[in-house]
């Protein structure tokens, strides 16, 4: 779709008590303005007129000091029942803080160079694959002490499920769609700002997929079970769907009942993630935006062959899957 129509529909501008409502934690409040800004700059780059907003480099460096202490902000709102809910809808700044470099093309038109292109789509992908383990063994120990996965299923505990379900199945969506873009060198692939992921339900997407040089645009959701309704409700010129389940293939065979010793098959992402990390190399530039010590990549290589070690997944083959879907609409 022609990037300035995809666009259109979306909000250039919102009032402030949908920038953060009332109802949220003051706490996400500059989260929200900082996902507010790079939805300006995505919809004015978009719609071919000069953004007002993140023009330079040194406000870039300013959000990369403020995203520096995400995860201070992140297990505040963790710490909190009341709060998790606003945790999930700032899952923007999870993974744009590992995707910046990707907003360059937005910027420019175009990548520096087809060398950087690839360099920049491998440290994204391996940065974004660590940050999905570490929300894998979060889950994994939690599970361990509590005596089985059944806790997850507690209905005390399924809202949280479902909400940790939903993030850690965007950083594996967002592990493939980047390994589609490595195939594609004109476009770029962002997470989806605040006015593109919860102005309107049928249009609201986790990213957008644009090609820079033909100015074409489309967006991607991403569901843990893509509803029949949801689907055919959304609008189908702007929005691919990627299923964490058909499409990603995370699931695995768990006891949800401890009065049963039947297994059935449940979501349960960062598969994705934690078998991205068993290739990722211990030294050199691919981990300069990981935040993760080179001296810690031999053990967090260790966890993700431990706990996903026999499963394959094929990411070439998924991207080609996905990716087809996104170029039909493109």
């Amino acid at each position: 779709m022609d990037a300035r129509r995809f666009a259109q529909p979306y909000p250039y501008t919102l009032p402030p008590e949908e920038i953060h409502r009332a109802e949220q934690s003051p706490l996400v409040e500059d989260a929200q303005q900082w996902s507010y800004r790079f939805g300006r700059l995505l919809h004015a780059q978009l719609s071919g007129i000069p953004p007002d907003t993140l023009t330079t480099q040194r406000e870039f460096g300013q959000y990369t000091t403020w995203a520096n202490d995400f995860p201070a902000l992140e297990e505040a709102l963790f710490s909190d029942p009341e709060t998790v809910r606003d945790r999930m809808e700032i899952n923007f700044h999870a993974m744009n803080r590992f995707m910046l470099d990707l907003w360059t093309p937005i910027n420019r038109g175009r990548w520096p160079s087809e060398e950087k292109r690839i360099q920049r789509l491998a440290i994204a992908q391996n940065a974004l694959a660590l940050q999905g383990l570490f929300f894998y063994m979060a889950r994994q120990r939690y599970v361990e002490r509590e005596g089985g996965a059944h806790i997850l299923f507690q209905p005390e505990y399924e809202e949280l499920n479902r909400y940790l379900t939903g993030m850690i199945q965007e950083f594996d969506a967002a592990i493939i769609l980047l390994e589609f873009a490595r195939s594609q060198p004109n476009l770029t692939i962002v997470p989806a700002p605040l006015q593109f992921e919860h102005s309107n339900r049928r249009r609201n997407v986790d990213f957008v997929v644009a090609n820079v040089i033909d100015q074409r645009a489309v967006g991607v959701q991403v569901k843990t079970n893509a509803r029949r309704e949801t689907v055919e409700g959304a609008d189908k010129r702007r929005v691919v769907f990627v299923d964490g389940t058909t499409d990603l293939g995370n699931v695995k065979a768990m006891r949800i009942d401890t009065t049963s010793s039947r297994e059935r098959v449940r979501p349960w992402p960062g598969i994705i993630a934690a078998k991205r990390v068993e290739g990722v190399p211990s030294h050199g530039k691919s981990l300069t935006r990981a935040g993760v010590h080179p001296s810690s990549i031999r053990y967090l290589k260790e966890q993700a062959r431990e706990m996903v070690g026999t499963i394959r997944v094929d990411y070439a083959d998924l991207a080609s899957k996905i990716g087809q879907r996104i170029l039909a609409k493109l």
